[in-house]
């Protein structure tokens, strides 16, 4: 379990997740699990399903380069689910400065019954010591731990972890959206900590799981 770190993602911001100074003085911080929870779409209403995969090109250029999102993929698989995300430019989680600061990082919003927010948080982050954690837990004031997930880094702009569906309860629909923030410290310490979201503040369609 890895709570030391989600709590250290509690304080990024102070609105929404939408900007935060990069602080080169602060201790180790982790993921952003209440700032990417916290932008819970205005579309939170039920809606219509799709076939698994689901894909999804993301407007370029709202977001610094390597954080900036160009497409997402959401894979419901009939054991697990595998979730991409490819961005501008690329990035390493386990050897970048950027990540191993602890204010880069990607975390899925997901929910599995069609109404309300997250009801799960699945995550990307560096531990501060160079090591890649990938993690599902469930959006709670504690984020209790649920499940590891592989992480696969093949190409230095695509993302992308898998987990065991049961390990988000197994339900035959799941929404997303997913959010990357990117710290440029220590290359450009003053420069503001970029958040993108995609989908852009709503979710994917459901995505049903696949036979």
């Amino acid at each position: 379990m890895r709570n030391k770190y989600w709590m250290g993602g509690l304080a990024l911001f102070a609105t929404l997740g939408l900007s935060a100074p990069a602080l080169a003085a602060d201790p180790f911080s982790g993921p952003g699990w209440a700032a990417a929870a916290a932008p819970a779409p205005a579309g939170g209403g039920p809606q219509g399903s799709v076939a698994s995969p689901f894909a999804l090109a993301d407007t370029p250029g709202d977001a610094y380069g390597s954080g900036d999102i160009t497409a997402i993929k959401v894979e419901h698989r009939s054991s697990t689910v595998r979730l991409t995300l490819r961005t501008k430019l690329g990035s390493n989680p386990a050897t970048s400065a950027s990540w191993r600061g602890g204010y880069t990082w990607i975390v899925w919003a997901i929910d599995v019954n069609n109404g309300g927010g997250p009801d799960f948080l699945a995550g990307i982050f560096n531990d501060g010591n160079g090591g890649v954690i990938a993690e599902v837990v469930r959006n709670n004031a504690a984020f209790t731990h649920r499940c590891d997930a592989t992480f696969v880094h093949n190409q230095p702009t695509q993302f992308q972890m898998e987990f065991d569906r049961a390990c988000i309860s197994s339900h035959p629909a799941i929404r997303t959206y997913a959010t990357m923030q990117y710290d440029r410290y220590p290359a450009n310490p003053s420069a503001p900590v970029s958040v993108d979201y995609s989908p852009n503040r709503t979710w994917t369609p459901n995505v049903r799981r696949a036979a």
